[in-house]
């Protein structure tokens, strides 16, 4: 079932920045300028991809990216497609802020659902990423940080 819009945060189509997909997708010769029917199903894929999770899991994933693409743009580096190692410097970061391996797993799901939402391959599947998440688990975080508090 298609979500309604008027259901979703106003930055809907925040996954899909600057038209990506649509970019991705004429660089990879899938789709010529002149196909208007198949363009007005493209128009159409956002949508029906962001269906495939409830509108609350949206919102928070939506939410959780828009910190990370934050920091990355503090930061000059490219957030789509993310750089493992800049993402386990982000995750360093939120480790250094004390925020609870609750909201780093939290970031790592919506960094790793926009690079599968945009066709691009998994950064988050790294060996070093995966580690720090385990260290998260581990790291004497007393007094943890909701992902408000850090940036």
């Amino acid at each position: 079932m298609l979500h309604d819009k008027s259901c979703r945060n106003t930055d809907l189509h925040l996954i899909f920045t600057d038209d990506e997909v649509k970019r991705e997708l004429s660089l990879r010769g899938e789709l010529d300028s002149g196909d208007a029917y198949l363009n007005s199903l493209l128009d159409q894929l956002p949508d029906r991809l962001l269906a495939s999770r409830s509108d609350s899991t949206v919102a928070k994933y939506q939410g959780y990216f828009r910190r990370f693409k934050q920091f990355m743009i503090e930061n000059n580096k490219k957030y789509s497609p993310a750089n493992s190692v800049h993402i386990s410097l982000f995750l360093v970061h939120l480790l250094n802020s004390k925020c609870s391996h609750q909201v780093i797993n939290s970031f790592i799901c919506a960094i790793r659902w926009h690079h599968n939402l945009c066709g691009f391959s998994d950064p988050t599947d790294d060996v070093h990423v995966k580690t720090l998440l385990e260290s998260s688990k581990r790291v004497d975080n007393i007094l943890t940080t909701s992902y408000h508090g850090f940036i």
